[in-house]
């Protein structure tokens, strides 16, 4: 039992030392690069489905993750170009952060805002707010995220935030609400739709920066995800899974000394005799020690102690033996010894018969 143990032992320390093959060291690389794939697609949908858990169905607020979001551009409504495309001139708005606004095909980043910091903002600030009025391009649907730039701020008197109004770069050029002295032409305005007055608790965040172009790949991956992220991930840990169970069974196998059929059914039945036996005698000694169980010479079977008896008897009985083998030697000598004497009686009979013959033939 031992030398098969040692065996396998032996032929696992060649197999570690022994150079890996090519194909060996393709198939580890295989196996650690889609680990990393697996890893890194969990982490992204995890990051994905909180960010839009966070974004709620992304009327009134929007997809981030530790404050920081992105949005895509629905309307022209803060594009500098013209029906014709001619880019207009930025000269409006080159002392603001979003300088160049954007279309509908660029990405935005926002940061998420809290309405403890209204007194913080600032005209040309890009906000992103919940308009009740707004209909979604797409959809029809009205209540939906807007984003426009603030171009007046109304303050209460105590100095604090009232509400904001709001006004796309795209009409800001035809028709500027800070500049409107007339009331009536600014209640059109506001009536039309061209400008907001948007108060701090509907303010869901700002505009830091805008990635060109971005907004396809994004919305590629919104109408996509179940089969980027989900789908693979499914299927890697479909295989992780198979891998798990495979090196647990393989695992077995090498405990119990199987590999390459080296032990046979019986083999193994004694490996459990004995690991059985192992636990039982350690659980023995255990009790033993905390004074729970008799010690060995104290709990010894009875099968035991009969033996020991009959050993003991067995003991005794040699030396009786002995004796009656040293009386067995001498009863030769006394069975001579009579021979002997039987011998000279006989002869003493003869002699006695010849001289009553002898007499009888004198008379």
């Amino acid at each position: 039992m031992e030398e098969v143990k040692t065996e396998v032992v032996i032929d696992e320390e060649k197999k570690n030392k022994e150079p890996k093959t090519t194909k060996q060291k393709v198939i580890f690389g295989l196996k650690i690069a889609g680990n990393v794939v697996f890893y890194a697609l969990i982490i992204a949908l995890f990051l994905f489905s909180l960010m839009n858990i966070r974004g709620g169905n992304g009327k009134k607020d929007f997809p981030n993750l530790f404050g920081s979001g992105i949005l895509t551009v629905k309307s022209p409504s803060m594009s500098h170009y013209d029906a014709n495309g001619n880019l207009k001139s930025d000269e409006l708005f080159k002392n603001y952060n979003i300088k160049d606004g954007f279309t509908t095909a660029d990405l935005l980043h926002a940061k998420t805002f809290s309405e403890s910091k209204a007194n913080d903002l600032k005209v040309g600030d890009v906000i992103v707010f919940y308009d009740p009025d707004i209909k979604d391009p797409q959809t029809g649907e009205k209540g939906w995220l807007n984003t426009h730039r603030i171009v007046v701020i109304h303050k209460d008197s105590s100095n604090n935030v009232d509400y904001v109004i709001a006004e796309g770069d795209y009409y800001y050029y035809d028709q500027q609400y800070d500049k409107v002295t007339d009331d009536a032409i600014k209640w059109e305005m506001e009536s039309r739709g061209i400008v907001q007055n948007v108060t701090p608790d509907r303010i869901k965040g700002i505009v830091t920066s805008v990635n060109k172009g971005g907004a396809a790949f994004f919305k590629w991956i919104q109408s996509s995800w179940l089969w980027i992220f989900v789908f693979p991930v499914a299927l890697l840990l479909a295989f992780e899974i198979f891998l798990v169970i495979k090196n647990i069974l393989a695992y077995r196998k090498e405990k119990l000394g199987l590999n390459n059929g080296q032990v046979t059914d019986e083999d193994r039945q004694k490996m459990l005799e004995e690991e059985k036996e192992k636990l039982r005698a350690e659980l023995l000694a255990e009790l033993q020690a905390q004074g729970l169980a008799p010690k060995a010479e104290e709990n010894k079977p009875e099968e035991v102690k009969e033996t020991e008896t009959v050993e003991n008897n067995e003991v005794q009985e040699e030396p009786q033996k002995e004796e009656i083998k040293e009386e067995q030697k001498d009863e030769p000598v006394v069975l001579e010894e009579k021979v002997e004497s039987n011998d000279s009686n006989e002869e003493v009979v003869e002699n006695n018969n010849e001289e009553k013959s002898e007499e009888k033939a004198s008379e």
